[in-house]
């Protein structure tokens, strides 16, 4: 718990010193996708369906879902995993009967998959539910 308000604290300071814009002008990767189901990308950010480019910063070690149709931005601070590993652009939602949650994120030409921080709470149910899968364009 400790280390995710740390890592929140961080990244708020870094997008105050660096500004939005800049950060969004940094990302090496993105993607497109028309996501049919509201979703969350982390345990509070709820997202409603719609088409969304997804890109992964580097810089800050995170995640933003950009809505084509409202302009909005979600972050979620992510992990790399899975290093060389090329697979096709998806994005992964664990389904737990009620709620689509982000789970991994991959993209074209990129050697590995990215996913959300996970709590302990979190990894007590990661068992749970189905999986669906949501392909991005370029």
């Amino acid at each position: 718990m400790k280390t995710n308000l740390r890592s929140i604290a961080t990244v708020i300071g870094l997008t105050a010193v660096m500004g939005g814009a800049h950060l969004i002008a940094e990302s090496p990767t993105r993607s497109k996708a028309e996501i049919p189901f509201d979703f969350q990308v982390n345990r509070k950010t709820r997202l409603p369906a719609g088409e969304y480019t997804v890109r992964y910063m580097r810089d800050i070690r995170a995640l933003t879902f950009t809505s084509e149709a409202t302009g909005k931005t979600a972050l979620v601070l992510a992990h790399q995993f899975r290093s060389g590993l090329k697979m096709d652009p998806k994005l992964v939602f664990q389904f737990d009967g009620e709620t689509y949650r982000l789970h991994e994120v991959w993209f074209a030409g990129v050697d590995g998959g990215f996913g959300p921080l996970k709590s302990t709470r979190d990894s007590v149910s990661k068992e749970r539910g189905m999986l669906a899968t949501v392909r991005m364009g370029r």
